[in-house]
C-alpha cells in the first residue's frame, strides 16, 4: 500500500519542471525573451533593406553618374565662358584715300584679358597687297597735326611691318596704317596677322588674324 507521503512526491516534482504551465518566469527567461524582441526588430530593418528591388541599385548610381556629369558640364562652361571673355579681339576698319590704290586702316585692338599686351607688328596675304606706314606718307597741315595729303607716295612698302601699340588690361587700342592693293587686283578680301605679346610674368607671343574685304562684292 503507498503512503501519502509516496504519493505527494512525484505531484512536488512535476510542479518545478520548467515546462509545467504555470511555471513562474525566471530573470534569465525574461533575458532571452528581451532577446529574442531585439532580434526580431533588427530582422525587420535588415528584411526591408533587403527586399528592395534590385533596378533600385543600379538606378540610384546611374543618378549620381548623372548629376556629376552635369557638374561638369557646368563647371567646364563657366570656365569656356571665362576664357571667351577674355580673349583679345580685333577688327579693322577701312576708308578711301587720293590715290585709288592705297586704303587707309584702322585697327582697333580690345584687351579684355587681365594681362596688358603689346602689339608688335602687322602682317598682310599675299600676292596682291602691301602695307605701308601712314606716318611717312603723312604730312604738316601747318598747325601741328599731321594729316594724309590727296595725293602721296609711300616709298617703302612690305608684306610686314612693325606697328608698336601698348593696350592695357581691359582697354582698347587704336592705330593707322596703309594698305596697298594695285587697280588690276581683281580679289575681294585678304587676311591681316595682328602679333602681339601677353605682358604677364611668363610671356607669350600670339597671332590674331583679322579678315577684311577691300573690294565691293557686285
Amino acid at each position: 500500500m503507498a503512503r501519502a507521503g509516496d504519493l505527494d512526491y512525484p505531484t512536488r516534482f512535476m510542479s518545478k519542471r520548467p515546462n509545467q504551465v504555470g511555471a513562474v518566469a525566471t530573470p534569465l527567461k525574461r533575458e532571452r525573451a528581451a532577446d529574442l524582441q531585439l532580434d526580431k526588430r533588427g530582422m525587420t530593418a535588415v528584411d526591408w533593406i533587403t527586399g528592395v528591388p534590385g533596378w533600385i541599385g543600379p538606378l540610384i548610381a546611374a543618378l549620381a553618374l548623372a548629376v556629376s556629369g552635369c557638374s561638369l558640364f557646368i563647371s567646364w562652361r563657366m570656365a569656356h565662358h571665362t576664357i571667351a571673355a577674355e580673349r583679345v579681339t580685333a577688327w579693322i576698319e577701312l576708308g578711301l584715300t587720293g590715290n585709288p590704290e592705297w586704303l587707309v586702316a584702322t585697327l582697333s585692338v580690345k584687351n579684355p584679358s587681365p594681362n596688358d599686351i603689346k602689339v608688335q607688328k602687322i602682317s598682310i596675304g599675299l600676292p596682291d597687297f602691301r602695307l605701308g606706314d601712314i606716318v611717312e606718307a603723312s604730312i604738316d597741315n601747318g598747325k601741328g597735326n599731321r594729316i594724309l595729303p590727296k595725293e602721296f607716295t609711300v616709298k617703302n612698302h612690305s608684306i610686314g611691318m612693325p606697328l608698336p601699340l601698348a593696350i592695357g588690361a581691359g582697354e582698347t587700342g587704336k592705330s593707322n596704317f596703309l594698305i596697298y592693293q594695285p587697280a588690276h587686283s581683281r580679289r575681294r578680301s585678304t587676311k591681316v596677322n595682328v602679333m602681339y605679346w601677353t605682358l604677364e610674368p611668363k610671356q607669350k607671343w600670339r597671332i590674331l588674324p583679322v579678315r577684311i574685304e577691300t573690294r565691293p562684292a557686285f
